[in-house]
């Protein structure tokens, strides 16, 4: 009880409850619970009190810390190494059960230590003022990362150094809980859960693993209970289409240009182009979480374009994702069908030849579904994808188009 330093106990997997005979601490209230097992366990509260057992909460034993200030959260890995934390980013490091104290190089926490999760050599801590912080090698040295949310934090559980999930509440019109995931060490964050209609934090984050993967329980007010499931490899992944789009009567929303070009519908359809030197972007926002992107897309080679020749070219289409304009592809094209003068080698145009449009005089190609798509890695809510041509001469001679662009997200593992 965070008032009167009371516990509550169970017997029966929590179907009945009942208080305590043996308190921590008699004066203060108690603020954090951890138990190695059945019998070894601390709590810490107000007023830097600490106190362990070693019989299961039959008796507790007061232990000296080095601190006045309320203890948010105390956490060991054995019987002599563990850690508690608390205001101005205090965290406090045992290495023999309590006897001694040190406090830990935080300097990037300067605000309420609010939880600390450990797999030793791997420790997470969360502070109240949107810190999510990080150490790999025991608490020697630690790294910041900021979520890019407005949220106080209360709680963290991680699975290794790259997946994590942080709790609290989120500062909107009014606060109301939380939860946020990293799946790429705290880069980047997405909001997995969140509750409008409550006001209120999540408290208390506790995972663990499962033969289909990583599972969870997140604790908050007014009773909120959530479950978190996290998919292992073995388990098959789950795909969402984001988009669709095939500018028949124009561009969907998220691309850079809404040009479009509808002169030759026999064979090209409408497609965005014609370009030539420049990069056309599409970008999605708001993405559900995910782990990696399937993109497919249908490229038109359009009139004289030159391969590798040094004299008219090079030639090049590249194909990128985020602030990259080709760490997807960057090959050379030549006129119409595929040809010794290009690096391009991937799945051969659908059609090509002299009698598809624009100008008689050069051939065309049409790359339906280029290269069979594309898989790479991706776990931000934003998506930006950049097509882009270089090396070629005025429209009316070298040109290009995209059409029929699918992406989807895949949540779990990539084929």
């Amino acid at each position: 009880d965070t008032c009167d330093g009371s516990l509550l106990t169970t017997r029966d997997g929590g179907t009945t409850w009942e208080r305590s005979a043996a308190r921590p601490f008699d004066d203060q209230g108690v603020r954090a619970l951890h138990f190695l097992d059945s019998e070894n366990g601390w709590v810490a509260g107000d007023n830097g009190s600490l106190a362990r057992t070693y019989d299961g909460g039959n008796s507790w034993y007061r232990v000296d810390v080095p601190s006045s200030s309320s203890l948010e959260t105390v956490r060991f890995v054995d019987e002599n190494h563990g850690w508690i934390g608390g205001p101005q980013g205090v965290i406090l490091r045992t290495r023999d059960g309590g006897s001694t104290w040190e406090k830990a190089k935080t300097r990037s926490i300067d605000c309420q230590v609010a939880d600390i999760e450990v797999r030793y050599p791997l420790i997470w801590a969360v502070d109240q003022c949107n810190g999510v912080h990080f150490s790999l090698d025991g608490g020697e040295t630690w790294e910041r990362r900021e979520t890019g949310f407005d949220v106080g934090l209360h709680a963290v559980a991680f699975w290794d150094d790259q997946t994590a999930w942080v709790g609290g509440e989120l500062y909107r019109d009014r606060n109301w809980p939380v939860i946020l995931e990293t799946r790429d060490g705290g880069q980047n964050w997405r909001e997995v859960f969140s509750a409008e209609d409550i006001r209120g934090t999540i408290h208390d984050i506790e995972i663990a693993e499962t033969p289909d993967g990583i599972v969870g329980w997140a604790v908050g007010d007014d009773g909120v209970v959530v479950s978190i499931q996290r998919e292992s490899a073995a388990v098959s992944a789950t795909r969402t289409e984001v988009l669709f789009d095939d500018f028949e009567g124009g561009a969907a929303d998220g691309w850079s240009t809404g040009i479009t070009d509808a002169s030759h519908a026999g064979n090209f359809t409408e497609f965005p182009g014609r370009f030539g030197n420049e990069t056309v972007s599409l970008t999605l926002d708001n993405l559900p979480v995910h782990d990696s992107v399937e993109l497919e897309f249908d490229l038109f080679i359009i009139d004289s374009w030159d391969g590798n020749d040094l004299l008219s070219g090079p030639d090049h289409f590249r194909l990128g994702f985020g602030g990259s304009i080709d760490n997807l592809l960057a090959d050379t094209f030549a006129i119409g069908c595929m040809d010794d003068g290009m690096s391009y080698a991937g799945a051969p145009p659908e059609i090509c030849g002299y009698d598809l449009g624009f100008n008689p005089d050069s051939a065309d190609a049409i790359y339906r579904d280029l290269d069979n798509g594309f898989v790479f890695e991706h776990t931000n809510g934003t998506l930006t994808i950049n097509f882009t041509g270089s090396g070629l001469q005025e429209l009316n001679d070298e040109s290009w188009g995209i059409d029929n662009v699918r992406v989807t997200l895949v949540a779990g593992p990539a084929p």
